[in-house]
């Protein structure tokens, strides 16, 4: 048999769970237990994270967790691959070079690309996959997944979000609608814990609190800092007011490193990551004009190189930006906070979160 399937879930809905569930049943069902299978994880961080786990399975093995350019060194009966939309095209990547020499042996010239790797080297392909999480120009393009001669399935439950209540529900349409301008509905909090800070000191001090009492409490952001304490540790590249921070010390598997709840991590950290509180800083590349009704993109502001570089349209560089705050905004299982610089994003933002009696006034209203 060969042939492709398309896994589409939104945040939450399990991708990275089932994707590492299905390598375990392949493995362990004695019709396919011959079969050779991978798992392709596109992002370093996360990559990292599930050789950990594989080699508590039994059965499984670290070896069995590749990245991209792994899969050149064999043939693969299946490939999975888990956060899909992370998948690298020949644009804005680090290391031309060695993406010219794996496209050379597999025969592509210049023009092919992670995706490609993955479906020539296996016969059959299940991709797990979410176009709102692509948030580079070096990701493969949407319109290519759509053009796969694939069998689709779509993954409707969210579990993460409030353990999967209504009220998660509420929450991630909310985030949906508000960072695509579809806003048509106000979000109540009520035991999902979401509050919004005008004072950024207490909002760490809080995040901190929590990661004490449940572990895996983390402080994100945008990528609107320059990462100079990556060449001078005794820099921070944060400063707001008097609150001074620095950017994730490590790459690989950053939100279980030893001082992670005292760095900031960035979306090439936690994504693909379940986190019990989100704390997520809005720098100053992102704001919106009320005169306009619309997101104003602050392209000077955004200091991730890759991630800008090329970019002639500026609808594109903000849908790349938008996408890295939905994909944060959707980590937390307990709570998210949130402080934004810019005072009138901070006040649109803060003009659709309501309690419940005023919650349902508006929505009668619209």
């Amino acid at each position: 048999y060969s042939g492709s399937f398309l896994i589409n879930g939104g945040p939450g809905t399990g991708k990275t769970i089932l994707a590492t569930y299905l390598v375990k049943y392949l493995k362990e069902d004695p019709k396919t237990s011959s079969l050779k299978v991978g798992l392709v994880v596109p992002m370093t961080s996360l990559r990292q994270t599930l050789k950990n786990v594989f080699r508590g399975i039994k059965g499984l093995k670290a070896n069995m967790v590749l990245g991209p350019s792994d899969v050149i060194k064999d043939k693969y009966d299946i490939l999975i691959v888990d956060e899909s939309h992370r998948l690298r095209r020949r644009k804005n990547i680090a290391n031309f070079a060695s993406f010219d020499t794996v496209n050379n042996l597999l025969g592509l010239g210049n023009e092919g690309d992670e995706l490609d790797w993955v479906r020539l080297q296996s016969k059959v392909q299940i991709s797990f996959y979410d176009k709102n999480q692509s948030v580079r120009p070096s990701d493969v393009r949407p319109e290519k997944f759509v053009g796969l001669d694939a069998e689709e399935l779509n993954l409707s439950s969210q579990m993460r979000v409030a353990g999967g209540t209504q009220e998660g529900q509420d929450y991630l349409l909310f985030v949906e609608n508000f960072f695509t301008g579809r806003l048509a509905n106000y979000f109540a909090p009520n035991s999902y814990e979401f509050k919004i800070y005008s004072d950024l000191e207490k909002m760490v001090d809080d995040i901190k609190s929590k990661d004490k009492n449940h572990s895996l409490c983390r402080i994100v952001s945008g990528y609107a800092w320059s990462w100079v304490s990556r060449d001078n540790p005794d820099i921070h590249d944060i400063e707001i007011g008097n609150v001074k921070l620095k950017w994730n010390s490590v790459n690989s598997n950053w939100v279980n490193s030893k001082n992670a709840v005292n760095e900031v991590g960035c979306i090439h950290t936690v994504q693909g990551y379940d986190l019990n509180y989100t704390a997520i800083i809005i720098g100053p590349e992102l704001d919106y004009d009320f005169n306009a009704s619309s997101f104003i993109i602050n392209a000077d502001q955004y200091k991730d190189f890759n991630g800008r570089r090329g970019i002639e349209n500026p609808d594109e560089l903000e849908r790349y930006i938008l996408n890295i705050y939905k994909t944060l905004f959707t980590r937390g299982i307990l709570g998210t906070y949130i402080y934004i610089v810019n005072p009138n994003l901070r006040k649109y933002f803060e003009s659709y979160i309501a309690d419940s009696q005023k919650a349902q006034a508006l929505q009668k209203v619209i």
